[in-house]
């Protein structure tokens, strides 16, 4: 097994500000915009490679922003948008590649609940079928593209895309004695463990904090914290945003004291549904008809608008307008409303029909991940 090839581009961006890194890539720095491996970045992109992903727009915010940045030709010049499906995001593409779904390439699914559960598993997906039309697994896709780069056998180490599953299986059962080998695994299709002992969060700390200190500098937990008065020092902050090296209460951007709460006096929040992941498959008419996209009000909020359950409403800020359908319910405090995230955007005259939460979210990033802080959105609500 040769050492895989590295990188030598070294600079990297906190993910959500990637469309800043489209316009003003070379105005970004480490004390700005979080920019690690560089002082300031060299370039700004030209082009974007995204795989499997819905974050282009869908999941990113101020969509109406986003869609202008990713408009112009004169920006990022090439994207290239593979997936299993026509999501919001390809719609910016240049060429959209079909990626092969689960049933047509062999592959591990990890269930996130299997690394917290105390009855964990492992689950083999064996390829049903060969790839429908032209549809290549990721893996393949890359090898095409390294052969055309000259660099195929750096690339795959010769290894088909079951070659490396066996690898990397065999790798973990190194450290883990229970796993069966690999043929039978690719069999049974399913490994469950016995239950094993519940997970406690920082146990080996907790027991023993001299030998297994955590990973912040002092190896403890840090109620004042160096490295945030390091950073509150030196870091270039937005206006109104601050570190501080102990927890403060801090007045939230779009929370409950922000003066803007006079123009638009409910709080809006998107949750996580049980009728998708995040974004995953919402063109799918059965998931919709029995997951409808709603709009939560409270009776007492609902009443003072006029509103009914069944009403199609607006929900407005200054950066946009989502619209859909209202359910009256004291499920939702007084106050609030909610819709639940990762709906897909769609705009007619400008306003945002397909009920996506990021259509109204702000794309200024948080202080210190410099990451997409929405957990709460100043709207006012109105009938239609």
């Amino acid at each position: 097994m040769g050492m895989p090839y590295k990188n030598p581009i070294k600079d990297s961006i906190p993910c959500f500000l990637y469309t800043d890194a489209i316009y003003r890539g070379k105005e970004m720095t480490d004390l700005s915009d979080g920019v690690r491996g560089t002082k300031q970045l060299k370039q700004n992109i030209k082009f974007i490679f995204n795989t499997a992903g819905n974050c282009l727009t869908n999941q990113h915010s101020t969509i109406k922003e986003v869609d202008r940045i990713l408009s112009d030709e004169s920006l990022c010049e090439c994207i290239v948008d593979i997936n299993v499906t026509r999501t919001p995001s390809n719609n910016y593409a240049d060429y959209i590649l079909p990626d092969a779904t689960t049933l047509e390439q062999e592959d591990f699914i990890l269930p996130s609940a299997g690394y917290y559960s105390n009855r964990p598993y492992i689950i083999y997906c064996q390829k049903a079928i060969e790839p429908v039309g032209e549809a290549k697994p990721i893996y393949e896709m890359c090898i095409e593209l390294a052969k055309r780069l000259g660099i195929e056998q750096e690339f795959s180490e010769g290894k088909t895309q079951k070659d490396w599953l066996k690898y990397l299986y065999e790798e973990s059962m190194k450290k883990n004695p229970l796993l069966p080998n690999f043929e039978e695994m690719c069999e049974k299709g399913l490994v469950k463990f016995n239950p094993v002992k519940p997970v406690v969060a920082l146990e080996d700390f907790i027991k023993d904090p001299i030998n297994h200190p955590l990973k912040t500098p002092s190896g403890k937990i840090e109620i004042y914290s160096n490295e945030l008065a390091k950073m509150q020092k030196t870091w270039k902050l937005r206006e109104g945003q601050q570190i501080v090296p102990i927890p403060v209460f801090e007045s939230q951007r779009e929370g409950i004291l922000d003066p803007l709460k006079e123009k638009y006096p409910l709080q809006f929040y998107g949750y996580h549904y049980k009728g998708r992941t995040h974004s995953s498959f919402w063109e799918i008419p059965q998931i919709r008809e029995t997951n409808p996209q709603e709009i939560w009000i409270n009776p007492i909020d609902a009443q003072a608008r006029g509103i009914k359950t069944g009403d199609i409403v607006q929900v407005r800020n200054d950066l946009g307008i989502i619209q859909g359908m209202a359910k009256v319910t004291p499920k939702i405090i007084p106050g609030c409303a909610v819709t639940p995230q990762g709906a897909w955007a769609k705009y007619e005259n400008g306003i945002d029909v397909g009920t996506c939460v990021n259509s109204l979210a702000s794309i200024v990033p948080t202080a210190i991940s410099k990451g997409n802080g929405q957990h709460s959105i100043l709207v006012e609500i109105a009938k239609v």
